[in-house]
């Protein structure tokens, strides 16, 4: 998003049958959590993104895992986060309102038992070109596996951000 907090969405890393890692980027150093539901938002959970069993106030790189949800039902989140300009030991100030970007997890196993996946890898920084492979996949993908040669170097941040993050993050 070009506006706000948010620089990369939230999208799903580290999938297994029991947890799945949201990850994002925030801009500035922030707060990271994510609230979510399995009964279209008649009740929320909230899972944090922690180090060492502390929840993170100052960071830009956001990883809150969902756990305990049922593999077989949809999983409906949102990625929050809020600046945290200034962390001191015993103090944390905040800035502006907790932003949220909402999305969904579909059943991590499909009422029928198939599973479908896409591939890439020799993309070498043309990020234009997963659209184009995209229109090629059968719907729906449940996750995507990258195999190697996404990117020529990861010279900065900005460069894995531009040419990895935020293409299929959606």
């Amino acid at each position: 998003p070009a506006e706000g907090l948010f620089m990369v969405k939230p999208h799903l890393q580290l999938l297994d049958e029991k947890s799945a890692a949201v990850v994002w980027m925030t801009k500035r150093p922030a707060t990271g959590f994510v609230e979510w539901s399995q009964d279209n938002g008649a009740s929320w959970k909230t899972a944090w993104d922690e180090k060492d069993g502390l929840r993170d106030a100052g960071s830009r790189v956001h990883v809150a895992t969902l756990r305990g949800f049922k593999p077989s039902m949809p999983v409906v989140y949102r990625a929050c986060s809020q600046e945290t300009p200034h962390v001191f030991a015993y103090k944390t100030f905040f800035k502006g309102d907790v932003e949220k970007i909402e999305s969904k997890l579909a059943p991590l196993v499909p009422a029928d038992g198939t599973v479908s996946f896409a591939m890439f890898n020799d993309v070498h920084c043309n990020h234009a070109i997963y659209s184009t492979l995209l229109d090629n996949v059968k719907k729906p993908v449940n996750f995507t596996v990258f195999a190697g040669d996404i990117m020529n170097s990861t010279d900065s941040e900005a460069c894995v951000v531009h040419n990895l993050l935020a293409p299929l993050a959606y």
